[in-house]
């Protein structure tokens, strides 16, 4: 019996990736700063977004950001196209 084992990290990766995909999620753009990507580990170069996830537990409202390139914010958009989804990539 094989044990599927995912990190917390995995876990966010998707959890974002869909989250950019149904086009929930706040996103924030900036044009410089030294930020490495959430979901490709790289540094960014030009355009940085950064995905702000907003979660409410209880009467508590919580904000987490994570910085993602153009190009892996971009996929993640594209997604939606071979989906059938209508979407802007602006």
């Amino acid at each position: 019996m094989k044990i599927k084992i995912i990190s917390k990290y995995e876990e966010t990766k998707a959890m974002l990736r869909d989250k950019v995909r149904k086009g929930i999620i706040s996103v924030f753009e900036k044009e410089k700063g030294d930020f490495q990507c959430y979901f490709c580990e790289s540094p960014i170069k030009g355009r940085i977004r950064i995905l702000i996830d907003e979660e409410l537990e209880g009467k508590c409202k919580s904000y987490s950001k994570y910085p993602v390139g153009e190009g892996c914010y971009n996929q993640a958009k594209l997604y939606m196209y071979f989906s059938g989804i209508p979407f802007s990539l602006n």
